[in-house]
């Protein structure tokens, strides 16, 4: 127990599968207590990189427009509705992709930090899907400026 009175509890060999709400009651002569607590599995990819998992994406976001899919997720413009950002959020299906394979994506992007490519800003689980917020970038599709360049098969 810290100096504060806060209580820390380490549970080891979890996986990200284990995440749950747990309730507790105490119960004596003079009446009961019930108290719930959220275990959510911080998740750490082979290459140690540590993804913080949030759980309240519709209280941050508005989504405004759809901007395309893909075959595990659709990417989604939406605004902060605090700060009027705009952003673009990948919306990637749980059913589909398990909570390990989008955090190996999360570690690319974190790894590739570059000016020319766009920014993870944030990380949010909801009921059925993991969502990603990146930067909003505007100059259109790459695949399309690709192709105009002529002669694709080359680069593909």
């Amino acid at each position: 127990m810290s100096e504060t009175g806060e209580a820390t509890l380490r549970i080891v060999g979890v996986t990200s599968e284990d995440d749950s709400v747990s309730t507790c009651i105490a119960a004596n002569d003079l009446g009961s207590v019930t108290s719930s607590a959220s275990l959510r599995v911080l998740v750490v990819s082979s290459d140690g990189v540590r993804v913080s998992w949030k759980d309240n994406f519709e209280s941050h976001y508005t989504e405004v427009a759809e901007l395309g899919r893909g075959r595990f997720s659709v990417v989604k413009r939406c605004e902060h509705k605090s700060t009027k950002r705009t952003v673009a959020v990948k919306l990637v299906n749980k059913k589909l992709m398990k909570r390990d394979q989008v955090t190996q994506e999360l570690s690319l992007l974190q790894r590739l930090q570059h000016t020319h490519l766009v920014t993870l800003l944030d990380t949010y689980e909801t009921l059925s899907s993991y969502a990603l917020v990146m930067e909003m970038v505007d100059q259109g599709h790459l695949l399309y400026y690709i192709v105009s360049w002529g002669n694709v098969a080359t680069l593909l």
